[in-house]
């Protein structure tokens, strides 16, 4: 979250948490507040793919930046009155700020008070906040994802659907070349989960204390279920130690996922043992672009799903006349969004994916399925039966 915003903001650095002195801790292995990084093993594991994300700049900065002029006032009373200075800072999760000034006669800030409305997606289309409960970056080479997704099943970034997990889940996929993740030879997975001391006590969901526990500090082990689009023939997946090399599990390959050049992966941290996961591709794999003698569609259109009703699967296409960012959500019948199957940018041409109610996990009745595209949008409805 922070690489992303940091990136997408043009900060210099990344914030991070730092406690002064080593009396502060009471083992090697306990962590001492929410913001211990330093034992913190889930925040720990996904250092590696953020941080180089952010500091290769594989997330792009805003578009639109917003200046706000302060004046003098609002900031010296801001100490005596905290959030004193109003203004929408839900902004800050769509666009860029800048201050540009703190002696104007008055605060510009009220100039951009406008409605703000979740879910939130940067003014780029690569970090979208469902406020349901999922955050994701979508890049070319690094495609991020954390939220319930055993709640939340099919969610996409990118290149990579998160079908479901079995517990809070905070994943990363990574290209470790110059090509993008659907085309790169070599990246790397990250699975992080929660974690607590052992013997912690909670004693509610918004309380903050320092009763942590003991050691050691435990990470919840995952199983999840994923699918990264790649174009290749076969896929070989790697265990990784901590110095990022083969931990001498037998690697599991993946034969060609055919026509379709969707891999899916069955992921077990019980098993594994581990929070890193090296990808390694072979072949060229099969196409599913434009074929070399297929016309361009002339118009954005968005296809009537088949079969439908349907159960447990169907089939979505649509139709795009240039190279855009594409986002495909899933609404019930309330406006909640239960499945994000498509948020990547995609090439011109004709494009289908197959939803799949998740083994149950969504259920019978009326939802609509709605495509953005740029400036354009289309909404059609479709019917689940069980």
């Amino acid at each position: 979250f922070l690489a992303a915003y940091s990136a997408f903001h043009g900060v210099d650095g990344i914030m991070y948490f730092d406690y002064n002195g080593s009396s502060e801790y009471h083992s090697l292995d306990y962590v001492n507040g929410y913001f211990d990084i330093h034992r913190n093993t889930a925040l720990m594991a996904l250092m590696p793919s953020c941080a180089f994300a952010y500091r290769m700049g594989l997330i792009a900065p805003a578009e639109q930046t917003m200046l706000i002029d302060f004046a003098p006032k609002d900031i010296e009373l801001v100490p005596k009155y905290p959030g004193r200075v109003q203004f929408n800072k839900k902004i800050a999760l769509e666009h860029g700020l800048r201050a540009s000034g703190y002696s104007a006669d008055a605060t510009t800030a009220s100039l951009y008070n406008s409605a703000v409305i979740g879910p939130y997606t940067t003014d780029t289309r690569e970090i979208l906040w469902d406020t349901q409960g999922m955050f994701s970056v979508s890049t070319p080479k690094f495609a991020a994802a954390a939220g319930f997704f055993a709640a939340m099943p099919n969610r996409t970034a990118g290149a990579m659907t998160i079908a479901t997990a079995s517990d809070f889940a905070a994943i990363t996929w990574l290209s470790l070349t110059a090509d993008s993740l659907a085309a790169a030879r070599r990246s790397v997975l990250t699975l992080s989960t929660r974690m607590q001391n052992t013997n912690q006590v909670w004693d509610g969901a918004q309380t903050i204390h320092n009763n942590w526990g003991t050691g050691p500090v435990l990470m919840q082990p995952l199983r999840a279920e994923l699918r990264l689009r790649i174009a290749a023939d076969s896929l070989r997946v790697t265990t990784l130690g901590m110095k990022g090399e083969a931990r001498g599990v037998p690697a599991t390959v993946y034969p060609s996922p055919g026509d379709n050049r969707y891999f899916d992966l069955a992921l077990d941290q019980n098993e594994d043992h581990t929070v890193w996961y090296g990808l390694e591709t072979f072949g060229a794999g099969v196409p599913t672009a434009a074929r070399t003698h297929e016309r361009l569609p002339e118009a954005f259109m968005l296809k009537q799903n088949f079969p439908n009703p349907f159960n447990p699967s169907t089939v979505i296409a649509y139709e795009l006349p240039k190279r855009e960012f594409v986002t495909m959500t899933i609404h019930d019948m309330l406006g909640r969004i239960v499945a994000v199957p498509v948020n990547e940018e995609q090439t011109a041409g004709s494009h289908a994916f197959t939803f799949s109610t998740g083994r149950g996990r969504i259920s019978s009745g009326v939802y609509f399925y709605r495509l953005r595209a740029g400036a354009n949008s289309a909404q059609r409805t479709m019917v689940i039966l069980k």
